[in-house]
């Protein structure tokens, strides 16, 4: 047998494993496929006992019937999902983690199927998955799956302690930490020696020679690559403002260089806070890991709740960071840099001036425009300045005509109306819906002004809009014509459909009695389906409740 071999186990029975050979070399990604490969073997068993339970069958795609010996972590984890009572009851979790659990791991799971990882998978998210993943087969009790993906982890740790031995060992060690082991060599470009590779990938022909822009010194270097590892978006977008700014550099352009200059602070902060969390959440795992080991449970627990709080505010800032670096470390859910360091994580609020959101308004409102003027859509978005463009235009004419698509504003906050007001028909306005199709949800749709009507004239079908479609998102006070649930009810939504999705009793009949006479057959048939303590809800007296519930 290879030395460079190890064990994977198919079962608990003593012959029910194979050797996989050279295991080493693996990146990110490979470590990612292999993590949601043992969560699918955890939960076959468990999504077999649910159909036994009388639970229908998942469904793929094209509505056939998933079986328990085929389905993946995807559909079962969507079944999970779509049947959470049965799965709180049978499974020793919260229903926060599982509904967590699910949107992280699928959301990790779509971008891996759908090639959107040119970047690779970052280190953070890759660890985060190995926790998601730990506590899923965890609860699920299937102990071939547990052992195999703590053998897993055991094997990714020392490959990443190997890796920090040959980087540290001199200039031709390989940096793999972003999932593309073979291809990151690549992004040097033949000309470019291992210091300039260690900044990030090589300019293309339109962004000009790579020279041109002024790169950190040496002894930052390190801690600029620490910074591209935790937080993706910033490599690209640091690497094109000092572009820009050594454009406006050679033209002598003092203040446009300043404020270039402060927003490049600000990028080094936004991914130093995210580095700095990450590194903290590291540290309370290894903790929960020793108060574990030492039957101090009490100290386990108060780390657990500790790492998933750290946990859900560094997806905040990851999420926030995918529109824009910008505007302080606010998400619109009271994360703020000072709060962060409320919490132990001294360094992590913004430096100077650029923690200040007005501040940084001022300076865009400067800087924009000159990009809009002479600069290239490319550019513009590159460097993360297309949300912001949006919110400061009210016309989106200019920026189509500068290069932008008008589904890239959508998705960045322009409204329908804005789109029409711009020129654009109806034909057009569905193209743009057609484009954004399965990247935005439902409340993104409402916030831009469509209403269910608009998408289902883009060719969203039924199952496609209940499948965007949120609880959050059911729970307007009224029930008027503009109420997403009339909506959907009126597009031919179910009343169990729109039970399943969070929708209230009162709410489905006021959807009903809102399209219908309150004794027309559709109402009745609603009525029909109600039991007695739902009637009683709705405030019905005994003699109708009876009625209904013979």
């Amino acid at each position: 047998m290879a030395a460079a071999a190890t064990v994977v186990k198919t079962g608990d029975g003593p012959e029910d494993f194979f050797h996989l050979e050279f295991p080493w070399e693996l990146n990110n990604t490979d470590y990612l496929r292999r993590v949601l490969a043992h969560v699918t073997f955890a939960m076959r068993p468990v999504y077999e006992q649910a159909i036994r339970a009388g639970l229908p069958c998942e469904k793929d795609g094209l509505g056939n019937e998933i079986s328990p010996e085929t389905i993946d972590a995807y559909y079962a984890l969507k079944h999970v999902r779509a049947h959470m009572d049965h799965y709180l009851r049978v499974l020793d979790a919260s229903e926060d983690f599982l509904i967590s659990a699910v949107q992280f791991l699928n959301k990790e799971r779509n971008r891996l199927a759908h090639e959107n990882l040119a970047g690779g998978v970052a280190r953070l998210d890759l660890e985060r998955s190995f926790g998601m993943a730990g506590r899923i087969i965890g609860v699920a009790g299937v102990r071939f799956a547990q052992d195999n993906l703590d053998r897993l982890q055991r094997q990714y740790d020392a490959h990443q302690r190997s890796k920090e031995q040959r980087r540290n060992a001199g200039p031709g060690a390989q940096r793999a930490d972003t999932g593309a082991a073979p291809a990151a060599p690549a992004r040097r470009g033949p000309a470019q020696g291992p210091a300039q590779g260690a900044q990030g990938p090589a300019r293309g022909p339109a962004q000009g020679p790579a020279q041109a822009a002024p790169r950190p010194a040496p002894a930052a270097a390190d801690e600029e690559l620490e910074l591209r590892e935790a937080l993706p978006e910033f490599g690209p977008r640091v690497d094109m403002l000092r572009q820009i700014l050594a454009r406006y550099k050679e033209r002598h352009n003092v203040q446009m260089c300043c404020d270039l200059q402060e927003l490049i602070k600000h990028l080094q902060a936004r991914a130093s806070a995210v580095r700095q969390l990450g590194a903290s959440i590291a540290q309370k795992r290894a903790s929960y890991d020793d108060a574990y080991a030492n039957n101090d449970f009490q100290r386990a627990q108060q780390l657990q709740q500790n790492i998933e709080a750290e946990e859900s505010q560094l997806q905040q800032l990851r999420d926030v960071a995918k529109d824009s670096c910008f505007f302080g470390l606010q998400t619109g859910k009271g994360l703020t840099g000072q709060g962060l360091a409320g919490q132990g994580l001294a360094g992590i609020g913004l430096p100077g001036k650029v923690n200040d959101s007005h501040e940084q308004r001022m300076i865009l409102s400067r800087v924009l425009p000159l990009l809009l003027a002479d600069g290239s859509a490319a550019e513009m978005k590159q460097a993360g300045f297309l949300k912001h463009l949006v919110q400061r235009e009210r016309e989106m004419r200019p920026l189509l005509e500068a290069g932008f698509k008008a589904s890239e504003l959508f998705q960045a906050g322009a409204t329908m109306q804005q789109l029409r007001d711009s020129g654009l028909g109806g034909q057009d306005l569905r193209r743009v819906l057609q484009e954004v199709k399965g990247s935005m949800k439902m409340v993104d749709f409402r916030a831009r002004g469509c209403l269910v009507g608009d998408l289902e004239d883009a060719g969203f079908s039924l199952p496609e809009l209940l499948e965007i479609t949120s609880p959050a998102d059911l729970q307007s006070a009224d029930a008027g014509p503009s109420d997403l649930a009339v909506q959907l009810f009126a597009a031919g939504a179910s009343q169990q459909e729109l039970k399943v999705r969070g929708c209230s009793v009162k709410k489905i009949y006021e959807a009903a009695c809102s399209q219908n006479r309150s004794d027309s057959p559709l109402v009745l048939e609603v009525l029909r389906q109600l039991t007695a303590e739902e009637l009683w809800e709705l405030g019905f007296d005994q003699d109708v409740v009876l009625h209904w519930s013979e």
